[in-house]
């Protein structure tokens, strides 16, 4: 399929030559790149699978968050009365990624570098200038050189970002053999000391650093800072939680944070510590499904949607995950969370709240495939972005083997209580993504075993919308959507909102 990759960027470029020669080095690129994804998209909405498309025209160059938003533009093709003209899905697809690219930070420069790497694939941007005239081939080379340049930078960052990160291991792996050489001649100077098991130091060490409390007996409050590594963080008041286990046996805290040092505006994060305060096998369990959930987002790596690992620790009985928090672009602060309103909302937050869901769906499609799932979404674990896209604040109970009882009680799935007698599993996700768009939708919690139907609290929500949320929230999975399907319902709605609402 390269050949047919290269003669889709070429036809763009003799059809629309004067919008590439005023378009910007980003629209140009989106522009091409999505005359390239066009057969893909094409081919996923007719049922093909986005990950083997994207294969058969870029090898191995899509990943990520080019998979997504090819994903989203296949399920709006999926909708009644969309159109697969190559022209209208190129032009949606170009809407999307120049879109994407323009929020800048580490998504943008990722997904850069991926449409890069498929333009490259295809023989693209040798195929614009052979087709394009004198003055328009003049604008292209213009445009990729610049494409180019901001690419070499980004990478050029993270190759100095690595190598601070190796500095910073050389010298904290000094610092330990310091720390060793020490005990070791306190040990030989108190010989009536009983001897203990050689000291050995962990990697990047997180402790608390000031404010009483420390310990279990202390507990986490807003402004004790907490250092991790070499850098220090606040912990915000707001969605700070401490709680224990029912046996006292284990401590669970979870605070977002702010980096203070070394000085880092809009640099938050999520923190969350497990510490087993007594040896029992449950508490023991707690800090290993902690470290578990560390392995699963190294292994998710940049995947859209899906916090970014920072920092994981695990000292003793005593585990410690730090992950991203995004800022807002405009206000730079950090990103909020979802909160439902007493009662139904307007129009256009409807409308904001569905398509972000919507890209939620999507996220959770492609954990699923991987054999991922959440089971403990609540709107406090959505983080909205600018642009209302919502990204996940942590994988919940990804990696905890499912259990009655377990799961967020208000957006509890039938299969997840005591009595319930089910599997918690994809199905899981789905009902609780249904019951959180439920109550954001028209500020009542989903009724059991029959919710009333979301028209008859909220008007202003699509027919088809309230409909499908009450099939994700039948007490059946079997009768639920998957994930996919429930994306590309509330993607529907939102795409059958007026114009003046989008």
């Amino acid at each position: 399929m390269t050949s047919d990759g290269r003669k889709d960027v070429a036809r763009t470029v003799a059809d629309e030559p004067g919008r590439l020669r005023r378009g910007s080095a980003v629209a140009v690129l989106a522009l091409l790149a999505g005359s390239a994804l066009t057969p893909v998209a094409i081919a996923a909405a007719g049922g093909g699978a986005v990950a083997v498309a994207l294969a058969g025209v870029a090898g191995n160059a899509g990943s990520g968050y080019l998979t997504i938003v090819v994903e989203r533009v296949a399920d709006r093709l999926r909708g009644r009365g969309a159109t697969r003209d190559s022209a209208a899905v190129r032009d949606v697809l170009a809407a999307e990624l120049e879109a994407a690219l323009e929020q800048g930070g580490s998504t943008a420069d990722d997904l850069r570098g991926e449409l890069m790497a498929l333009l490259a694939q295809v023989d693209g941007v040798t195929a614009a200038i052979d087709a394009a005239g004198i003055e328009l081939r003049a604008h292209l080379t213009a445009c990729f050189t610049e494409l180019s340049g901001v690419q070499r930078s980004a990478t050029s960052g993270l190759h100095r970002i690595d190598a601070e990160q190796r500095r910073q291991g050389r010298q904290l792996r000094r610092q330990a053999s310091s720390l060793e050489e020490i005990a070791d001649r306190l040990r030989r100077r108190d010989r009536t000391v009983e001897e203990r098991p050689p000291f050995r130091p962990v990697h990047v060490p997180v402790v608390l650093a000031g404010g009483p409390g420390g310990g279990p007996s202390g507990g986490w409050h807003g402004g004790i800072e907490v250092s991790v590594g070499e850098r220090v963080f606040l912990l915000h008041s707001d969605l700070l939680d401490e709680r224990w286990s029912a046996d006292r046996a284990a401590v669970h805290r979870q605070a977002r944070v702010s980096q203070i040092l070394p000085a880092a505006p809009e640099v938050y994060g999520w923190l969350r510590r497990v510490e087993a305060v007594k040896e029992t096998p449950g508490a023991l369990a707690a800090v290993a499904s902690l470290q578990g959930e560390g392995d699963l987002l190294a292994a998710a790596g940049r995947l859209h949607g899906v916090p970014r690992l920072t920092n994981f620790e695990r000292s003793g009985r005593t585990a410690t995950l730090l992950t991203g928090w995004p800022a807002s672009r405009s206000r730079g602060v950090p990103c909020a969370v979802l909160e439902a309103t007493p009662g139904p909302v307007s129009e256009w937050a409807a409308g904001r709240l569905l398509r972000g869901l919507a890209g939620l769906c999507g996220v959770l499609a492609t954990l699923h495939r991987c054999g991922i799932t959440h089971r403990g979404l609540t709107p406090a674990g959505l983080v909205e972005l600018d642009d209302g896209d919502l990204v996940l604040r942590d994988l919940g109970l990804a990696a905890v083997d499912p259990e009655p009882g377990q799961g967020p009680v208000d957006y509890q799935a039938p299969e997840q209580r005591r009595r319930g007698g089910g599997q918690a599993s994809t199905w899981t996700d789905v009902y609780q993504v249904a019951a959180i768009a439920y109550h954001l939708l028209t500020g009542r919690l989903a009724s059991q075993p029959v919710p009333v139907p979301v028209r008859a609290i909220a008007p202003t929500v699509p027919d088809a919308v309230g409909r499908t949320l009450v099939m994700a929230l039948d007490a059946d999975p079997r009768a639920r959507p998957d994930a996919r399907e429930l994306g590309a319902a509330l993607q529907r709605g939102w795409d059958d909102l007026p114009a003046g609402v989008r």
